[in-house]
């Protein structure tokens, strides 16, 4: 299929891909709601769901554009690549007091 020419090697890392993707929402939920102080969860949980739809649909469509000047596997490949490094400089560049403060129990929303 994509990479493979196995169609079951094919299948079975998209189902990983989509059960990485399943926990990485998970996670990414209970940190925001931990983190969020009680008042603001519902505004923040709006706007946090309401811009991960509207970029899903972004990247639709410059993927659609992309793919009218390039093949499948470069744009695979960059897109796989840009991940990664947005992963490691949003890694580099946290707030590792707040993330102290997460990991210790004390993020303040419990105070709201």
């Amino acid at each position: 299929m994509f990479l493979s020419g196995n169609a079951m090697v094919a299948v079975i890392v998209l189902a990983l891909m989509r059960l990485a993707s399943g926990l990485i929402i998970a996670l990414d939920t209970t940190i925001l709601l931990a983190a969020v102080p009680a008042g603001l969860r519902g505004r923040v949980t709006s706007l946090h769901m309401t811009t991960y739809s509207a970029m899903a649909r972004v990247s639709l469509a410059l993927s659609g554009v992309l793919l009218t000047v390039t093949d499948i596997r470069p744009l695979g490949v960059v897109a796989g690549l840009c991940s990664v490094l947005v992963g490691l400089v949003w890694w580099g560049l946290r707030d590792r007091t707040a993330q102290s403060r997460y990991l210790a129990g004390t993020t303040g929303a419990a105070a709201n």
